[in-house]
């Protein structure tokens, strides 16, 4: 039996997450991401989860938590960061790129289409 589709791509999945630390004054963010089938504009999707992005500018650092898709806790901090202040900041974590532009989050997933067995999946970000 294989191994659930979020333990196989823990790099990506690892950086996300639901609430976090406090730490300097920054805005919280919110996001949801999808498991999808390559191809479908993430409208065929087999797993989706939630997490919050959470920045401190004083550790210099971005803590992510949340929820895998079969409900287990997930955290992180990513520690690859620079930061302006609070509300602007880059980090990159394995293949996620976060930008904090005025509090505005841009997720970008890097890395190549994931193989699920006999079809091609890619992570959505919203």
């Amino acid at each position: 039996m294989h191994k659930p589709l979020h333990k196989r791509i823990a790099p990506a999945l690892a950086l996300l997450g639901l609430l976090g630390m406090a730490g300097g004054v920054a805005a919280v963010s919110y996001h949801q991401f999808s498991i999808c089938t390559t191809g479908t504009n993430c409208q065929e999707c087999i797993e989706r989860g939630a997490f919050s992005l959470t920045p401190d500018a004083k550790q210099k650092e971005v803590v992510a938590n949340g929820l895998s898709p079969d409900g287990l806790p997930l955290m992180t901090k990513t520690k690859d960061c620079e930061f302006k202040d609070g509300m602007n900041w880059v980090c990159k974590d394995g293949r996620l790129l976060m930008t904090s532009v005025n509090g505005k989050v841009h997720l970008t997933y890097m890395g190549p289409p994931i193989q699920l067995e006999v079809r091609k999946v890619e992570v959505c970000l919203k």
